[in-house]
């Protein structure tokens, strides 16, 4: 299961990008910011109309009041809308340049692996992306040191991660 920064993954099916969901939002913003725009002018206008023909006194005629409360409400909904979409869009773009430099490190790191990195690295590979540490020891012959330094040069190249399990870590390859 492969992750990228600027997608979020539902369930197990679907892959949602954010970015585009930023601006689908932002779209929608702004249609519907023009929309209550219209629909506002429109009720005043209207308003206007029905208070010249309105027998109450101007103090007491519902016709004579602004915008409504719930054009206004809207607008609120509206600007808290447009504002996630961008928020949306400022954060995957950030986090893709993030994901550029982070991936440039990995490469890096992997390019420089010694024979016994590589070794244990392979074998985390070949598990499917995670596997215990004392099975890494089993598997590579290693003392229990040996392979915990070796982990921490993999660590620092950001390449893998320990997790604690109980009494047992296991080794984890970074999503990137």
């Amino acid at each position: 299961m492969k992750f990228k920064y600027s997608t979020v993954e539902v369930g197990f099916m679907i892959t949602v990008d954010l970015r585009k969901v930023g601006a689908i939002l932002v779209v929608f913003s702004v249609v519907l910011f023009i929309v209550l725009y219209l629909i506002t002018n429109l009720i005043i206008s209207l308003r206007l109309d029905l208070h010249k023909t309105c027998p109450l006194p101007p103090e007491s005629c519902p016709y004579k009041g602004s915008v409504p409360t719930e054009v206004l409400a809207g607008f609120v909904i509206d600007a808290a809308m447009g504002v996630l979409g961008l928020s949306l869009l400022i954060t995957s773009y950030r986090s893709e340049k993030v994901n550029v430099s982070e991936k440039t490190k990995v490469k890096e790191g992997l390019k420089s692996l010694q024979n016994e990195e590589k070794k244990v690295f392979d074998l985390i590979v070949t598990a499917e992306g995670f596997m215990f540490q004392n099975d890494l020891i089993e598997k590579t012959g290693y003392s229990k040191v040996k392979v915990s330094r070796i982990l921490d040069k993999l660590e620092m190249k950001n390449l893998v991660e320990r997790r604690r399990r109980g009494m047992a870590n296991i080794v984890v390859l970074k999503e990137i």
